[in-house]
């Protein structure tokens, strides 16, 4: 199996690592999140401010601690990323009503709107890159995906059929 990136081949014949998921995960992963960053770019996002504002479209406001532990992003860095959302006026930051000490998280309309356009773009992105798997393979490999980062999970149930 070979895949080509400048022009320089990656040869992906050897067995150990034809076998190993650990390395063809990884590398689909760098191929995906390398396709993406154009559209980061235009957006000006970074891909962590992308899964909050995915997060706040689901269940809007969230405190900080909730939505750092849902994506599995540490304290400080949730921080200076929820800084850059409000000064971007994608979210908005209000002291939570439960806890006075915590900080509960909106999307703004522009949020929203932002969200929408880029969720499209990653989303042909990938529908492109994906296109090699056989029919249904893209569903196939999304499912396997979520089972995959899901498990061990406490709280959370996985369906797979739509």
């Amino acid at each position: 199996m070979t895949a080509i990136k400048n022009e320089q081949p990656i040869l992906i014949e050897d067995k150990l690592l034809a076998d190993s998921v650990g390395f063809l995960l990884s590398k689909a992963a760098q191929k995906i999140s390398e396709l993406h960053i154009p559209a980061f770019a235009e957006f000006n996002v970074q891909p962590k401010q992308y899964g909050i504002l995915s997060l706040l479209k689901v269940r809007n406001n969230l405190s900080q601690i909730e939505i750092s532990r849902a994506l599995m992003i540490d304290r400080s860095t949730m921080v200076a990323l929820v800084d850059d959302l409000e000064k971007k006026n994608l979210a908005i930051r209000t002291r939570d009503t439960k806890d006075r000490r915590a900080y509960s998280l909106a999307l703004t309309r522009k949020g929203q709107n932002l969200l929408t356009k880029l969720a499209e773009k990653l989303f042909k992105t990938e529908a492109d890159y994906l296109a090699v798997l056989q029919p249904n393979g893209a569903d196939t490999l999304r499912k396997a995906l979520v089972q995959l980062v899901l498990q061990g999970e406490v709280g959370h149930t996985v369906t797979l059929d739509k």
